[in-house]
């Protein structure tokens, strides 16, 4: 059956001061470094889920800040549209008083110009009634005569003027 030998014991005994050996030498300074390697994953595990939190925190604000940037860009494009119509509107209106006054003024020079060419016009009737007095009557017109028609012409010249206008 079985036997138990010297070899076997011998082998046995170097067995188990191998053992010890090794676990004295080469076990406690392998766990040790295991338990250091340990330590260094769940401290970085750690570190990760901390700077995770942290990435997460910025994202939040920086989608808080490009949000309020956003809000703050379309108050400021609704100003500046504000700003240009209401600037739209006053020189559209400015523009309009001047148009008013060059026509005025238009209106006023056209007037005077009119009543130029009507005394203009009235000179040269008076003249050439004179001239057609002085043929018809186949004398000189005294200045007496010559008044009086002449303002008989200027008053038909004014009654006629006067209906056209």
């Amino acid at each position: 059956m079985f036997s138990i030998d010297f070899t076997f014991l011998w082998t046995l005994v170097n067995l188990l001061i191998l053992f010890f050996v090794l676990k004295k030498v080469l076990f406690g300074r392998v766990g040790a470094f295991m338990e250091k390697r340990a330590k260094k994953i769940a401290d970085e595990h750690q570190l990760a889920a901390q700077e995770r939190a942290e990435a997460k925190a910025l994202l939040e604000n920086y989608n808080e800040k490009l949000q309020t940037a956003y809000l703050e860009g379309d108050a400021i494009i609704k100003q500046a549209r504000k700003t240009a119509e209401d600037e739209a509107a006053r020189i559209l209106a400015a523009a309009r008083e001047d148009a008013a006054g060059i026509v005025e003024n238009a209106r006023r020079q056209i007037q005077s110009e009119r009543q130029t060419a009507v005394i203009a016009f009235k000179t040269q009737a008076v003249s050439l009634a004179l001239a057609i007095a002085r043929r018809i009557l186949r004398r000189s017109v005294n200045s007496a005569d010559e008044r009086l028609l002449a303002e008989n012409a200027l008053n038909e010249l004014a009654g006629m003027l006067g209906n056209r206008q």
